[in-house]
């Protein structure tokens, strides 16, 4: 080989070189560094697709949250008030001192108490409760207070009325008094009657 033939042998072998050492330290992790930007540029599109599909559904999501939050509180009036139950106690114990009868025991029937959750009433729909009362007093007290029961706004229909006599003395007799009431009847509407 000539001279001339040497020297482009040994120029192309370093050019040959050079390009194998771009291509090892230069090229390879540039394209390493593009495979990687061009996977994060694509998670981060889905990312982004799925934050825009978020951001147009939330006014939807947002809405329907709403609208179910009005049902619930529909749901819960139609159930029985606990108040309500109260207001009705409270209206019985003020009519047995009215006719100065001493209430024993006041209660709601648990199986109604249930019944009434378990049932959601028509609109508009009275809901009614099955109560027993005890009392004791005085026969033309107790009388009193049956009449006024039975005029109350509260009371629907008498079930049962059961009359425990004592023996002579200074023991009053005891009334056990079963009776249907409606819910949602105010003790002022029952101290106007």
């Amino acid at each position: 080989m000539s001279a001339t033939q040497k020297r482009y042998a040994a120029l192309i072998g370093c050019i040959g070189t050079v390009c194998l050492l771009c291509s090892l330290f230069v090229i390879g992790p540039l394209d390493r560094e593009r495979i990687k930007v061009k996977s994060e540029t694509a998670l981060l599109t889905a990312k982004l697709l799925d934050y825009q599909t978020t951001m147009l559904t939330i006014n939807t999501y947002l809405e329907r949250r709403r609208e179910l939050e009005n049902r619930r509180i529909s749901l819960l009036a139609g159930l029985y008030n606990r108040d309500e139950v109260l207001e009705i106690v409270g209206a019985l114990t003020d009519m047995a001192e009215k006719h100065h009868v001493r209430v024993k025991e006041i209660s709601p029937s648990v199986e109604e108490m249930l019944r009434l959750n378990r049932e959601t009433p028509a609109d508009g729909a009275p809901q009614f409760l099955e109560m027993a009362i005890r009392i004791a007093g005085g026969f033309s007290g107790a009388g009193m207070f049956i009449r006024d029961l039975e005029q109350s706004t509260l009371f629907v229909r008498l079930q049962n009325l059961r009359v425990i006599e004592r023996e002579r003395g200074y023991v009053p007799a005891e009334y056990n008094i079963r009776f249907e009431a409606i819910l949602g009847t105010s003790e002022k509407e029952m101290a106007a009657k």
